[in-house]
């Protein structure tokens, strides 16, 4: 039994995980500086979200609301980000690929 658990779990997260790492070998290195970096960002904001959630119950309404609008901004930064950095990378590779046929 715990044999079959074991595969079901592995069956279950190997796959996205090997997905996973090979879009992270695909992007530019760029793409994966500023992924890491906006990761750590995210992760530091969230902690102190969550910090002040649970120390401070007096407030716990009134900060749900900057939460979500903090939340969806950095989501539409990211997406914004990450396709302005995926143009650059196609520019340089198109002016790389024109350079080589001239």
């Amino acid at each position: 039994m715990q044999f079959l658990l074991l595969f079901v779990i592995l069956a279950l997260f190997v796959p996205p995980a090997l997905r996973r790492i090979a879009a992270w070998k695909k992007q530019s290195e760029a793409e994966r500086a500023f992924t890491m970096r906006f990761a750590l960002f995210t992760w530091v904001i969230a902690t102190l979200f969550v910090l002040i959630f649970v120390r401070v119950p007096s407030i716990r309404l009134i900060l749900l609301l900057p939460g979500f609008v903090i939340g969806t901004m950095l989501v539409k930064w990211w997406q914004n980000s990450r396709a302005r950095l995926r143009r650059e990378a196609e520019t340089e590779t198109n002016f790389d690929r024109a350079r080589r046929i001239n």
